[in-house]
């Protein structure tokens, strides 16, 4: 700016210089000039899938999705616990083992045609797995449950002569009220078995009932051999 003071009027000029680097360039004249300096418009980043933000702006937790591989049902399925409690080591062994024979007692109930020969042998091993105290109680249960279509599964326990005699005097005395077509066959398996503890019992009931001595044991509806 040149001031030239002739005792005249004062004329002013005003010299634009070109702005330099350290002024800050164009936004340097943009202001001279009063135009409007903007910030550069960027997009705002989107969130992540499953995460928004609280008042504070910061962002929330994820929320969990679902399990890759594993529906609902599946998962019910899977997290079910076990009917007989075979797969929880907190089970005690002695409860397990009732377990099993209650669920075999009510699949045998529960068969409108039973594979016997196959349950047979289950319910037998079953039996066999059971404690000592627990084994007249669990015939006893058995023997009033089974329906007579079902009660040829308890045959592999009482022809065993190595059980209890209490064990098979309950179900011995369970079969006594069967039907004759189920009575008899037993009758006759138990007679034409000389070392079984019901074989004198067995050979008295027929030779009353007039059963001939010398007839052959009926064949057994289990699926086991005749002794």
């Amino acid at each position: 700016m040149i001031l030239l003071a002739l005792g005249g009027p004062v004329v002013v000029w005003r010299l634009a210089l070109p702005p330099s680097p350290d002024d800050g360039g164009a936004g340097a004249i943009g202001a001279d000039t009063g135009s409007e300096v903007r910030p550069s418009a960027r997009r705002a980043p989107s969130l992540p899938a499953g995460r928004d933000r609280d008042p504070r702006g910061r962002l929330r937790p994820r929320r969990p999705g679902p399990a890759r591989g594993r529906t609902a049902a599946t998962a019910a399925a899977d997290d079910a616990p076990a009917d007989t409690g075979d797969a929880d080591p907190a089970v005690d062994p002695r409860e397990r083992a009732l377990r099993q024979w209650d669920a075999l007692i009510e699949k045998a109930c529960q068969a409108e045609t039973p594979a016997l020969p196959v349950l047979a042998d289950r319910v037998k091993a079953a039996f066999d797995r059971l404690d000592q105290d627990d084994r007249l109680d669990g015939v006893q249960a058995a023997v009033n449950a089974l329906p007579d279509a079902s009660f040829p599964v308890l045959y592999g326990v009482l022809f065993d002569r190595e059980q209890d005699p209490e064990v098979l005097d309950a179900i011995f005395s369970d079969a006594l009220n069967r039907p004759d077509e189920l009575k008899n066959p037993v009758l006759q398996r138990l007679r034409a078995d000389r070392r079984h503890p019901l074989f004198f019992e067995s050979a008295r009931i027929l030779d009353v009932i007039g059963e001939p001595a010398d007839a052959a044991p009926a064949a057994p509806t289990d699926g086991t051999a005749a002794p």
